[in-house]
């Protein structure tokens, strides 16, 4: 089974879409990942989600763009 992870995916195109002058919100429910082995330990999928989700929520040094966290029902498309 494939599926856009959090670890990857997500956090690289959030990102990327910063770094390219974009604003952009990572919607913290939205997102999800398998667990992983790293290191001798597991990692859950719901740490990795969480990790994403305050990866995103640190303010950056990101000139002119804002980045953001939102739940779902909170996204509103203009």
């Amino acid at each position: 089974m494939k599926v856009a992870q959090s670890d990857f995916c997500v956090r690289n195109t959030y990102h990327s879409a910063l770094v390219r002058g974009f604003d952009t919100v990572l919607v913290s429910d939205a997102h999800t990942t398998l667990d992983r082995e790293f290191r001798g330990r597991t990692v859950s999928g719901a740490e990795i989600v969480e990790f994403a989700n305050m990866y995103a929520e640190e303010p950056g040094s990101w000139t002119g763009v804002a980045g953001s966290v939102a739940l779902a029902a909170d996204v509103v498309f203009a």
